[in-house]
């Protein structure tokens, strides 16, 4: 039997789909920094080209000004900042995607109380990714829940509670998060007319 004839020209990729998320919020201790030599040699060996910030269950629960986990998410204790990003990024070339943390603010569960505090607090995370010269192309909002947990379940029982946020009494509205999404992809569109030439640089130093 024949391979299926593809459904259009073949195409180059873009950066984004050869990437690794860093999980070391769950590593034992001694936990190892982003800024690690080791890793970043790692990175450039194999030819890594985007990373996951922070993560990806990290995500869930990351206190970006702390560079760590909040206490909720029970994972060892970091201090990523967005600097250390930043340093990752000019090192190495590869470029972030950024998964918001859609789920917790404050070390307590996003609700209709604070959810408008919760997306500022997300944006201000994208402007000073911005402030430090980090592309902003690729945004995420959350990281798989559909795995079953106890904070995954009370905020988003089913994908269609994700989708049309209707979970839990409206404590979330992936609208909101989606209109001050939007509102950022001016800085995110004029960032990735800057993106292959920031990596070319870079790489070749």
């Amino acid at each position: 039997m024949g391979l299926p004839q593809p459904a259009a020209p073949p195409h180059p990729l873009g950066q984004q789909f050869f990437g690794v998320t860093i999980e070391n919020s769950y590593f034992n201790s001694p936990v190892p920094s982003w800024t690690d030599p080791a890793w970043l040699d790692a990175i450039r060996r194999v030819g890594i080209e985007a990373v996951r910030y922070p993560g990806g269950d990290a995500g869930n629960y990351w206190d970006w000004q702390s560079g760590t986990v909040y206490p909720r998410g029970s994972a060892a204790v970091t201090s990523d900042s967005l600097t250390d990003l930043a340093f990752l990024a000019k090192s190495t070339g590869a470029i972030p995607i950024y998964n918001l943390n859609v789920l917790t603010f404050d070390n307590a569960l996003v609700d209709s109380s604070t959810r408008a505090s919760a997306i500022e607090n997300q944006m201000g995370m994208l402007s000073g990714a911005h402030r430090l010269g980090l592309p902003i192309a690729e945004i995420e909002l959350g990281n798989e829940f559909f795995w079953t947990s106890p904070d995954d379940d009370a905020e988003f029982p089913t994908a269609a509670d994700y989708s049309r946020a209707r979970c839990a009494g409206g404590r979330l509205s992936l609208t909101d998060w989606s209109r001050a999404h939007r509102s950022a992809q001016p800085m995110a569109y004029a960032e990735s007319r800057r993106k292959a030439n920031y990596a070319q640089l870079s790489r070749h130093g």
